[in-house]
């Protein structure tokens, strides 16, 4: 009788171990789940993203098109180059496809 108490209580501690890890397996599968319809969210909304609505700032813009800081803003200023777009009160920024079509039409920017 004792040992069928004994086996009855092993076999509940087995069971309760094996309990505890389905718990565990479900709780992973739900997280993995959960970053997976999180990252699926992330990619439908960068779905509508164009790259050439991307802004640059001025070394960015200076990557592309190697010139000096003054040469930028004075070409700028005869109306060489695109003008930017001021969204602070230090911070200029630049649309990349109004890069892109001077480095493809530069003599559309001259006078």
């Amino acid at each position: 009788m004792r040992n069928k108490e004994i086996d009855n209580e092993e076999g509940r501690k087995g069971e309760m171990k094996i309990n505890s890890v389905n718990k565990e397996e479900k709780q992973k599968n739900e997280m993995k789940n959960n970053i997976e319809n999180m990252n699926k969210e992330k990619e439908e909304k960068n779905d509508y993203k164009d790259e050439n609505l991307k802004l640059l700032r001025l070394t960015d813009v200076l990557k592309i098109v190697p010139i000096s800081k003054a040469c930028w803003w004075r070409g700028i200023k005869n109306g060489r180059y695109p003008k930017g777009y001021k969204i602070g009160v230090r911070i200029t920024v630049w649309k990349k496809s109004d890069i892109d079509d001077f480095v493809n039409n530069p003599e559309q920017f001259s006078k």
